[in-house]
């Protein structure tokens, strides 16, 4: 799990879960770079008031981890068991953590000299309230 911080000065947490040739692994902390996979990256989003331990998000992550995607699930602001520390909720329209994350992606891949045209595609999935974000974003 990596805490994310966020330009508004608040933060939410993403948990991983990499492909490693043979199924999948759970890896915690940052990642160096993303996605590591040549197939590429799902960033998926979970409905309203669930997380990444949800019995759906974990179905789904180990899903697309069999095709041989890396996954990371975000979690809503004070969706992860921890509060945050503004009182700002996450609501339907609010894509402002999906974006930051988005660029974070892409700054910690393309950061060490690498360019964005050898970056592995992204893939943005989302159930439920998460599918409107994804829309929206």
């Amino acid at each position: 799990r990596e805490r994310i911080e966020t330009p508004d000065g608040d933060w939410f947490h993403a948990d991983y879960k990499y492909y490693d040739g043979k199924g999948q692994q759970e890896v915690e902390g940052p990642p160096s770079s993303l996605p590591r996979s040549p197939q590429g990256l799902v960033i998926l989003l979970h409905g309203f008031e669930s997380n990444s331990e949800s019995p759906l998000s974990k179905e789904m992550a180990n899903g697309y981890s069999k095709l041989g995607l890396d996954v990371a699930c975000l979690n809503f602001r004070g969706c992860s068991g921890t509060p945050n520390d503004s009182l700002m909720p996450y609501h339907l329209g609010f894509t402002d953590d999906l974006r930051h994350f988005l660029s974070l992606v892409k700054s910690r891949h393309c950061g060490g000299g690498n360019n964005d045209e050898n970056m592995p595609p992204i893939y943005l999935s989302g159930f439920s309230f998460g599918s409107n974000v994804v829309l929206k974003a």
